[in-house]
């Protein structure tokens, strides 16, 4: 490709078609829809997705969208604290909200202690065998 095609720009239309694609999620739009509500063939949505600049407008497009997204995404999230329906909700949300800011973190294991007391419980015979057991080695 020539840098003359490379630096040519997007048409009004295809800034129109970026956009639709987009909101695909929210306009349930096919491409065809979207195709015939622009008057341009099919093929032609489908070709301009393989053109650099039009994908790299596309991608800009919905990076921005998933800003937006986010911010009404936090909102919400606010909101379920603030005002969930359940205590459950509210937890999970609160939960989500830690999580989001890293100040709560899966725990990968559980550490257990057990302890026996000896003088109290006596010692079993199955207790000397396995301490023998691990002195062997087994």
């Amino acid at each position: 490709m020539s840098q003359n095609s490379m630096k040519r720009g997007l048409s009004v239309l295809q800034k129109k078609v970026v956009q639709e694609l987009v909101m695909q999620d929210v306009t349930k739009k096919t491409i065809a829809e979207i195709a015939e509500e622009y008057g341009i063939n099919e093929r032609t949505i489908y070709r301009w997705k393989n053109d650099i600049e039009f994908v790299e407008e596309l991608n800009k497009q919905n990076d921005l969208s998933l800003q937006a997204f986010t911010y009404e995404a936090t909102n919400k999230l606010k909101g379920l604290v603030r005002h969930g329906n359940s205590e459950q909700a509210v937890i999970n949300a609160i939960k989500l909200v830690l999580q989001s800011q890293g100040k709560l973190k899966e725990q990968e294991g559980v550490n257990v202690n057990v302890s026996h007391n000896v003088i109290q419980d006596g010692v079993s015979s199955d207790l000397l065998d396995d301490i023998d057991a691990i002195l062997r080695g087994e």
